[in-house]
């Protein structure tokens, strides 16, 4: 996978018709940013330019795209002992073997927009898949399932078919509309959409668009290199703005429904564990400490009304030089934690997904362009989010609370459009940077997984505890040579992610933990800039922790981040087009 989007463009905002009477600062940015946009498709991707246009007369401007992709992945390395004898991994770990097939996938998008005299409208998208890889029985170690150690007694949940098997899912379902008032220009959407604010590429828990919707990690882990904006899942909401002068301009979001994070799920190729997130029925790995069967695959999810909202002024002075944006937002953690409560008469127990909500954002962002070099830069602060937190408190009948805190996210990248070399014709680079700072503890902060702290136990960044500090470098490369043959350009697509220093404080901080390194590297054609096909080798790794014994065998006993993914590389071949 390679680069694909550089900014969430109109065909899913319904934001073309709307910006051409935006203030002239404003244009500035939209150009800069289009002609980012216009360069990575150019390199990376079919799309909306083949949409069929539909004729309803002067006053219509109708779209209806359809783009289908294809996908098979198999994995090239062996099973790992090491993760395959532990109870909380080994379904997961065990599912394929090496040289299987783990996906098996085909998806399609269908898009529909339509436009009156450029400025009223109407969009709807909507997906739908099927993965031949997967099926209903879940394996796992053969001598832990004889001891009763499996995560879906009862077959596969429901959720995770839907996700992972077969299913499909309503995206963009919004109008929108303009209209001026003297001199101001006012633009309104409402319905299922998506927003992306700030400057952020790739980081997506330490950036300012954190929470403005749920991240799809299942497309992310089956698609690496994808950017973040590629991988937002639209929420019910209100957005309005306003163009006050061409220096000026304020906006203001109210949200209808929560939205969360999607990851892949137990038992499947790329989940981190066995007994978190929704699909999983039970933990019999943690009956002991609870005295009886545990349950697991709930949520205590926030209302859908919760008052989450947002408010942003983007103001482009002279002096400045470059766009400045100002950031205020109420939001629901996206991320869970997952934990573990034991029933008052320690008789059993559960493990449920919860949620910090009504965390505070405060934000500022800044953008300048130096000729063919565009920079971004982000400076948060989050009060009262989610924490790294320990699994539960194990005290029977004392429900599990997660940690909370405020934190200080500063996010930089530079994202450069190559020139002529005699190695390629063209290309894109991108760099990202993303540093955390832990400034205090606000909530149940004796769950709080950090260093120096008790739910840690004396651990370390390396058994998955928290540090005040951390920073983590994301880095994309496509080199591109056109017109190889007639018709057909090919190009490069490549990423790494590197865990630079500490492991951040943040809920899913383990994710950049220190020692990270999630990289991709592959060969793509574009056939008359419509149909494309990528092969591509993609790699995970984070740092175990030492060998100890098992229940059947060595096994990890700690690690950072999703070390169970460690032996679980693998190489894609994607096929896409649209019509």
């Amino acid at each position: 996978m390679g680069i694909k989007k550089v900014r969430r463009q109109a065909d899913s905002t319904g934001g073309n018709a709307l910006e051409r009477n935006a203030p002239q600062a404003r244009q500035a940015t939209l150009l800069r940013r289009g002609v980012m946009a216009a360069t990575v498709a150019s390199i990376c991707a079919a799309g909306a330019a083949h949409a069929v246009q539909l004729d309803a007369g002067p006053d219509w401007k109708i779209n209806l795209d359809n783009s289908a992709m294809y996908t098979a992945g198999w994995r090239v390395q062996g099973v790992s002992p090491y993760v395959a004898n532990h109870p909380f991994f080994h379904q997961g770990e065990t599912r394929f073997g090496k040289g299987d097939m783990v996906t098996n996938r085909l998806q399609d998008l269908v898009e529909f927009q339509a436009i009156y005299q450029d400025r009223f409208g109407v969009r709807v998208t909507g997906s739908g898949w099927k993965d031949w890889a997967y099926h209903d029985r879940v394996p796992g170690n053969p001598a832990l399932l004889a001891m009763g150690l499996n995560t879906y007694p009862g077959g596969v949940s429901d959720y995770t078919k839907r996700y992972h098997y077969q299913g499909g899912e309503l995206l963009d379902a919004f109008v929108f509309g303009s209209a001026k008032f003297g001199d101001v220009t006012m633009h309104a959407k409402a319905g299922r959409l998506t927003q992306f604010w700030g400057n952020a590429f790739y980081f997506g828990f330490s950036n300012i668009a954190y929470g403005q919707a749920g991240v799809d990690n299942i497309k992310g882990f089956s698609q690496p290199g994808s950017e973040l904006k590629e991988l937002f899942l639209p929420r019910k909401q209100l957005l309005l703005s306003a163009d006050i002068s061409p220096e000026l301009s304020v906006a203001a979001q109210y949200f209808f429904e929560f939205g969360a994070n999607r990851y892949p799920e137990a038992g499947t190729y790329f989940s981190a564990g066995d007994f978190i997130y929704k699909g999983p029925a039970s933990v019999p790995a943690l009956a002991g400490f609870a005295g009886g069967a545990v349950s697991a695959g709930t949520e205590n999810a926030p209302p859908d009304n919760n008052h989450n909202f947002g408010v942003k002024v983007a103001w482009s002075p002279a002096w400045a030089q470059g766009d400045l944006g100002l950031y205020y937002r109420q939001l629901d953690d996206p991320h869970p934690w997952a934990l573990f409560d034991i029933n008052a008469g320690a008789n059993g127990g559960s493990v449920h997904l919860d949620y910090a909500r009504k965390v505070k954002l405060m934000g500022l962002s800044y953008e300048r362009t130096f000729g063919t070099v565009s920079t971004g830069f982000e400076l948060s602060y989050r009060k009262n989010t989610g924490l790294n937190s320990a699994l539960g408190n194990f005290v029977p009948g004392a429900p599990s609370q997660g940690a909370t805190g405020d934190i200080v996210n500063l996010i930089a990248n530079a994202f450069i459009q190559l020139g002529s070399t005699p190695l390629y014709d063209t290309g894109l680079f991108i760099a990202e940077l993303s540093h955390t700072h832990l400034a205090k503890v606000t909530g149940n902060e004796g769950m709080y997984n950090g260093v120096g702290h008790a739910a840690c136990a004396g651990g370390s960044k390396w058994s998955g505890c928290s540090t005040k500090n951390a920073t983590a470098l994301w880095v994309s490369f496509e080199p591109q040579w056109l017109q190889v043959w007639p018709g057909i350009d090919l190009s490069m697509p490549s990423s790494y992610a590197w865990g630079a220093k500490g492991l951040p404080a943040y809920a899913a901080g383990a994710f950049y933990a220190q020692g990270t390194g999630i990289y991709n590297i592959g060969l793509k054609a574009l056939l008359d800039g419509k149909h494309s096909v990528t092969l591509s080798y993609n790699g995970l790794n984070w740092k175990p922790g030492p060998v100890v014994d098992g229940p059947v065998g060595p096994m990890y006993g700690s690690g950072t981040g999703a070390h169970a993914l460690n032996s679980r590389n693998w190489v894609s071949l994607t096929f896409k087009t649209s019509f």
